[in-house]
């Protein structure tokens, strides 16, 4: 849970450096409005993470898996935005923004029914990375020239990348997944209405005396 509101918190804030650049208030140098932007995706990222947390059980490997696919999704998208050798940051920022947000997508899906440790976090976020810099090597060997060759690179960093990222990936997916449907979760939830209700009671009137069932001050679930 925490891994996974730190998520939100680091994508909040690079979201929200993006959609001022998109919006052009970095090029007016308009540090105040960048701020605020930067704020609101800051706190709103972990809000939202921090209701998806509670809905899911995240590990705290889940959260270095889907952190991953996020960076794998910033590369697949920084190289469609290269094509064309485009003008401005614009382009850059919104490819991104829409990988960034992809891949996030596509990591909380991978991760769905499995729990992956912090050590299967960590070798995921290696392999990613180990194939980015495998990918740009490679390409690097060709010595590709001309006016979109950056685009090459960053095409085979991505490619790479997605490549490390799969590997490694397929290799923990299946403990991850036995590791899950072995767990056991234990649950405390208090019970407000059961506290009201012992309030609002007379003096002297006890559940035997009243014909009620003693009221319910917490609730404790185990799930299997």
């Amino acid at each position: 849970t925490a891994e996974t509101i730190v998520n939100g918190g680091d994508y909040g804030l690079l979201w929200g450096y993006l959609l001022s650049d998109l919006t052009g208030y970095t090029d007016r140098d308009d540090d105040r409005s960048t701020a605020a932007v930067m704020l609101a995706t800051t706190v709103a990222g972990m809000s939202g993470a921090g209701v998806l947390a509670a809905r899911r059980a995240y590990s705290f490997g889940d959260g270095l898996v889907m952190r991953s696919s996020g960076y794998v999704g910033m590369l697949i998208g920084t190289s469609i935005a290269d094509i064309g050798d485009p003008e401005g940051s614009k382009a850059y920022s919104a490819g991104l923004l829409a990988g960034s947000a992809a891949g996030l997508i596509v990591g909380d899906r991978l991760v769905a029914g499995r729990e992956f440790t912090r050590g299967d976090g960590v070798l995921v976020q290696l392999g990613g990375s180990a194939g980015a810099l495998t990918g740009l090597g490679v390409v690097a060997l060709g010595r590709p020239d001309g006016p979109n060759s950056s685009t090459a690179y960053w095409f085979g960093a991505a490619i790479g990348g997605v490549a490390g990222y799969a590997l490694t990936y397929r290799q923990l997916a299946g403990k991850a997944a036995a590791r899950s449907s072995e767990r056991t979760s234990w649950r405390f939830d208090l019970a407000p209405e059961g506290m009201l209700a012992a309030v609002g009671r007379a003096p002297g009137a006890g559940p035997a005396r009243a014909g009620r069932p003693v009221p319910a001050f917490a609730r404790l679930t185990c799930t299997f």
